[in-house]
């Protein structure tokens, strides 16, 4: 059934586990030796996706930050260059759905009614010293399913900077939106690549560390 994706490989990542001389651990589809990469799928569109396919989530109670609560091909985020930092990531499986708790920034962003992403000019970080960055069209976004209505609100957060040269940069992100009411906790809907050539316009502080926060998605 289409619900079961990680039933139907459960004998894949078996071997895979027992084969590893690293000892790789998969959490409903994410291996845990590289949890910041494994969250940055996307679904991918072919000649098999239908409109349909890309409407809502899976109904198999999974959380929304595996590729398991989603229907049709996924792939990756992936833009070369060396990875500079990237977020500290963490699974609590004890929780209904599981947990993933993020160590990172967020910038809150609005979609626009061309379905563009921009940043929220009422976030208080907008403006401050060490906030940058304007998105124009310097971003690659790819929603899991359907566009968030243009209210919704939306939390852009890193989870890997890439130095792709001396003149580019990219930030792999997660694009959130709050989870039921529950304080600091959100859904995932997406993910988007942004690119600057200058440091000065970076939307996060990567330099501050202390003003990263903790982020859990479900």
């Amino acid at each position: 059934m289409k619900s079961d994706k990680i039933i139907a490989i459960t004998g894949l990542i078996s071997e895979i586990e027992r084969r590893s001389k690293v000892r790789p651990r998969c959490i409903l589809g994410l291996w845990d030796y590289d949890l910041p990469g494994m969250a940055l799928w996307y679904r991918s569109r072919d000649s098999s996706n239908s409109d349909a396919e890309f409407f809502g989530r899976l109904n198999n109670k999974m959380p929304s930050w595996t590729w398991a609560s989603v229907e049709g091909r996924c792939s990756y985020l992936l833009s070369g260059g060396e990875v500079e930092w990237q977020a500290t990531v963490s699974i609590d499986e004890t929780t209904t759905p599981a947990t993933m708790t993020i160590q990172t920034w967020s910038r809150k962003v609005l979609i626009d009614e061309d379905d563009a992403i921009q940043l929220d000019p009422d976030d208080p970080k907008t403006g401050q010293k060490g906030w940058g960055g304007d998105l124009d069209e310097t971003y690659s976004w790819f929603p899991d399913s359907e566009m968030p209505e243009a209210e919704s609100a939306l939390f852009v957060v890193p989870m890997q900077r890439v130095c792709i040269s001396s003149r580019l940069w990219v930030a792999r992100c997660l694009v959130l939106t709050p989870y039921m009411e529950e304080a600091g906790t959100f859904t995932r809907v997406g993910v988007v690549l942004i690119r600057y050539s200058d440091k000065r316009d970076d939307p996060f502080k990567f330099k501050d560390i202390e003003a990263q926060e903790v982020v859990k998605l479900r």
